[in-house]
């Protein structure tokens, strides 16, 4: 008797193997791709898939976790571009293993065409820091040790003094991707009483900036992968502000396209202390 019951169980896993081969036959396992690919796209990427098909009269694309059955969209891939064509846009949001799913119909019967990709964590980040010497998070006014003359520094306001930040970007050691050019939104708070007069950036980078001169984008990060931001703020010497660098958007730009840096574990943003002079009189006699 339990012999018998080994000889079927034994049937019965070898036409479940059968079907599960007979039923992967077709699908293109691209998981073997090099990291970053489009078979092994990294996580925030935007990679595109296509077909060749002149024939069909309905197209139609699928991105989901499985391709048996009624397969339907996953939240976790959007699809941004080409439904109903031949080629597709998609948007990776998190790791793990997806089935891309075409399929043409012409005269009511259809086929369909199957890829498997596996999306990886991304490598890519952005962080904001301190460019000040020695990583310091303060400064005085760029008067501060100097002979002052009160009568015009009590109501004087357009003192000028530099807050240096800098922003660098990791790509976590990867070598199947050229990076050949990063980009990120930065915008300052906390000003207070400053306002700022002029905003510059390290060789390399360029910016374009509002009127407003406290939000701007930033592509380049070229050099030594740092950038650095000397924001020049001008107010009086008594002032005493916190100001905050955010940035956010943070994009590598490569030969595949733009892949979202991720944010998991990021320094997003950097506080810089403006110390203020004491408001001290003039002596008098």
């Amino acid at each position: 008797m339990n012999a018998r019951i080994l000889r079927l169980v034994s049937l019965i896993a070898m036409l479940s193997w059968v079907t599960l081969a007979s039923a992967q036959t077709g699908v293109v396992d691209a998981t073997g791709d090099a990291d970053g690919n489009g078979g092994k796209p990294y996580k925030g990427s935007t990679m595109n898939y296509s077909v060749t098909d002149t024939e069909s009269t309905a197209k139609s694309w699928v991105v989901s976790d499985t391709y048996n059955g009624a397969a339907t969209d996953v939240a976790n891939a959007e699809i941004t571009a080409g439904d109903g064509t031949n080629g597709i846009s998609v948007n990776w949001k998190k790791k793990g293993e997806y089935y891309i799913i075409y399929t043409g119909t012409l005269n009511d019967c259809s086929t369909k065409r199957v890829i498997k990709v596996e999306v990886i964590d991304n490598p890519f980040q952005i962080d904001a820091s301190s460019g000040l010497t020695g990583g310091a998070t303060s400064i005085c006014s760029s008067e501060s040790g100097n002979v002052l003359d009160w009568g015009t520094y009590e109501t004087k306001n357009d003192v000028t003094t530099d807050l240096v930040f800098t922003v660098t970007k990791t790509d976590g050691g990867s070598s199947a991707i050229n990076v050949t050019d990063w980009k990120f939104h930065a915008a300052l708070s906390g000003l207070g009483s400053l306002t700022v007069s002029n905003v510059s950036l390290s060789t390399g980078s360029t910016k374009n900036m509002s009127t407003a001169k406290d939000d701007f984008d930033v592509e380049g990060l070229l050099l030594n992968g740092t950038v650095t931001i000397t924001v020049t703020v001008a107010g009086n010497v008594t002032a005493s502000e916190n100001v905050v660098l955010t940035i956010s958007n943070g994009v590598a730009i490569t030969a595949k396209g733009e892949i979202a840096a991720d944010n998991n574990g990021a320094t997003l943003t950097q506080t810089l202390t403006l110390k203020p002079l004491p408001g001290t009189s003039n002596i008098t006699h």
